[in-house]
This record gives C-alpha cells, structure tokens and sequence, in this order.
C-alpha cells in the first residue's frame, strides 16, 4: 500500500511575517529614482501630430519621459526596485520631455531608433505589454510611430545646421 501524503498547512503566523518582511524592506529602501517631476510634454519642438503625441504618451512616456505613472505594485519591493532601474536606464537613453535640449545630431539617431524599434517590436519590453496590455502599440500604431520618425528625419536633415 502506497502511503498517503500528508499536506501539513504552514502556521498561522507565516501570513503575517511575509507581511512584516514586504513592510521591512519598504521601509529601509525607499523609493527614490521616480519621485514627483512636473509634468512636461513629450517631443517639445518636433511638431508631432497630437495622434502620435497619444500613442506616445500611453505606450512609452512612463520609461521615456519625465510624465511617468506608476502603478500600485510599484509601492512594494522587489518591483519597485526593478521598475526604479528601468525607467531610470530608459530615461538615461531618451528622455521624450528633453527633446528640445537634445542636439540635432542626438534626435536624428533618436528617430531612426524609434522607427527601428517601432517596426520590429522591441518597444515597448514583451514584460511591460504583459503588464500593461493597453500600453502596447497596435500594427497600426508601431506605423504610424516609424512613418512619422521617418518624415521627421527627412525634415531634420534637410534644416541647416545651427
């Protein structure tokens, strides 16, 4: 006879030291890298029609910008962790609320990435679309993003150097 297994439920006390742990680590690391910036519109001088100014702003401007929002789980470590290097590695790369102070040279290489990672769907992160599945840019969008880089390309290359 083949014995049964035995489930032995966990103490009662368990739920409540998870709690005090999760409680513990907010406390002692806080956040710190996404604290309150004011609010800053997204590709300030580029002339971006106000559809692709919508695109943006709910599928890449909480990494992207300085507009970020954050979702409850953010509160809590480890995710808060995790989401704080994100958003401060994306920012490092490109910020869209810095467009103006870029140089012309920084927003032609911008735009060819944004065209590039527009149309083989490297942007926004598959991890960040799970998370965030109205986020994510449709065929149609990831288009309109590449289309409208590529014609802000064309019009940067072709206004003369300051």
């Amino acid at each position: 006879m083949i014995p049964e297994t035995i489930l032995v439920s966990p103490p009662k006390y368990v739920p409540a030291l998870l709690s005090a742990a999760v409680l513990l680590a907010a406390a002692l690391f806080p956040r710190t890298a996404l604290t309150a910036l004011p609010h800053r519109p997204l590709l300030s001088g580029a002339g971006a029609p106000p559809q692709l100014h919508r695109i943006l702003e709910r599928s890449c401007q909480d990494c992207h910008s300085d507009n970020t929002r954050l979702p409850w789980y953010t509160q809590l470590p480890p995710a808060s962790w995790l989401v704080e290097r994100d958003v401060a590695h994306a920012r490092s790369f490109m910020n869209l609320s810095h467009w103006e102070t870029y140089s012309n040279a920084s927003r032609l290489a911008f735009l060819a990435g944004l065209a590039s990672v527009s149309r083989d769907h490297t942007m926004p992160p598959r991890r960040y679309c799970l998370l965030h599945p109205g986020a994510c840019p449709d065929d149609t969008e990831r288009a309109a993003i590449a289309s409208w880089a590529r014609q802000e390309l064309t019009r940067l290359r072709s206004q003369p150097n300051p």
